[in-house]
């Protein structure tokens, strides 16, 4: 919340969506947030092992 910047950049996301990867330091998950048509949105909490692109599908 704090630096929402911070992450890295997710590439080939779709038009609208501005999304980042925040990884969790004591855990294997990430956090995929960002912008999506304009609107502050978390659109997953992902396992960093176990399918890692499955959250994808979610923003068509």
């Amino acid at each position: 919340m704090r630096f929402p910047q911070s992450g890295p950049l997710i590439k080939n996301t779709p038009a609208g969506c501005q999304l980042r990867s925040f990884r969790l330091s004591r855990f294997p998950h990430s956090i995929i947030a960002g912008m999506v048509h304009g609107v502050h949105t978390i659109v997953a909490v992902v396992h960093n092992r176990q399918e890692p692109d499955y959250w994808r599908g979610r923003l068509k």
